[in-house]
């Protein structure tokens, strides 16, 4: 294995260590604690399987796919943000969903092809000493347990796109507040008006007449 190749996992495995104490000085929330362990747990066992069993070209092709999914997905967030015209930003998440949904079919087509085709060609051996583990135990259950990973992060990112599409095409129902006090107002206003249209002598005896009511009360 080069230097290249070592320093590159040994920076991957220092990454996803970070990850949990990451979270106490970020502060993180209690409900994103499980799914942020999670993810940096995922992340340490794939690379570190792909470092001890050494299959680093694989694993390398395989990281730079789903970096860069990410990457553009990220990008695509930030245009949302930054920019406002909304062509722009359908644009940017169009080219970052197909890239995501592209890289997790090709990373389950390339495990198949290296695993299931390219390893059989060679002598199945096991030995410890050499770092080979060519066997069909270590090929088909890394065929299956990527293959399921891969299909399981495609599965929820077409589900949670179905859900977003449905939200944003549902109608907004605005609830109207009802309007008694601007009724009152206008009977008000309206009992006004029609005072003031009749004469100054009307209008006093009109103002007796309402004030004997509320006399009689007291």
């Amino acid at each position: 294995m080069s230097f290249s190749l070592k320093l590159f996992f040994i920076g991957q495995l220092a990454y996803w260590l970070h990850c949990y104490p990451e979270l106490y000085f970020q502060r993180v929330k209690k409900e994103d604690i499980p799914q942020r362990i999670l993810h940096a747990t995922i992340g340490l066992l794939f690379t570190s399987a792909a470092y001890f069993f050494n299959f680093q070209q694989l694993a390398v092709i395989l990281l730079t796919l789903h970096y860069v999914a990410d990457a553009l997905l990220h990008g695509a967030r930030l245009v949302h943000f930054i920019s406002q015209k909304e062509k722009r930003t359908k644009l940017s998440f169009l080219v970052a969903n197909s890239t995501y949904m592209f890289a997790r079919l090709a990373t389950i087509v390339l495990t198949v092809v290296v695993f299931l085709y390219g390893l059989r060609k060679l002598e199945f051996n096991f030995d410890y000493d050499t770092g080979n583990f060519n066997t069909p135990a270590v090929q088909f259950s890394a065929v299956s347990i990527i293959s399921l990973f891969q299909g399981y992060l495609l599965y929820y990112f077409i589900a949670k796109q179905i859900k977003r599409t449905r939200e944003n095409a549902a109608p907004v129902v605005v609830k109207t507040k009802p309007k008694q006090k601007l009724r009152k107002r206008e009977g008000k206003k309206s009992a006004l008006s029609e005072d003031d249209d009749l004469p100054e002598v009307d209008q006093a005896t009109k103002k007796n007449l309402r004030n004997r009511p509320s006399a009689k009360a007291k």
